[in-house]
């Protein structure tokens, strides 16, 4: 799978997988960046809810009400919202969290969460 990052004044403003836009560039070490070398333009509760995202180990899940409990404030539905609206999917990995169920909702479509999750080592 391939990742891409767009950078603004050096800090990643946007990140995804598959085709890039043209801005974009290739990344094959994603792992070297931290949300510290992103831009997180959102509300309070978003950039709260991403940080916490960061939090959760490679291979772990948790659900968006846990996501809620972590973060002591929100809705689940709120933290579906803030993961809907997160622009660095390879930096903030909203993959790692699930809904009821196991569902698998992402804005990058279900089969790359799917799979981001099989290469993790989750079977869902």
């Amino acid at each position: 799978m391939k990742y891409w990052i767009q950078k603004t004044n050096g800090l990643i403003t946007r990140s995804g997988f598959g085709e890039k836009p043209v801005e974009a560039e290739y990344e094959t070490n994603i792992h070297k960046y931290s949300i510290d070398d992103c831009y997180l333009q959102g509300t309070e509760f978003q950039i709260l809810i991403w940080k916490a995202i960061t939090s959760i180990d490679v291979g772990k899940t948790v659900s968006y009400r846990d996501l809620v409990s972590i973060v002591g404030r929100g809705s689940a539905q709120a933290a579906g919202t803030a993961c809907a609206k997160n622009k660095i999917l390879v930096i903030i990995p909203c993959h790692r969290v699930v809904g009821k169920k196991n569902k698998l909702a992402f804005s990058g479509g279900p089969d790359i969460k799917r799979e981001l999750l099989r290469l993790e080592g989750i079977k869902i």
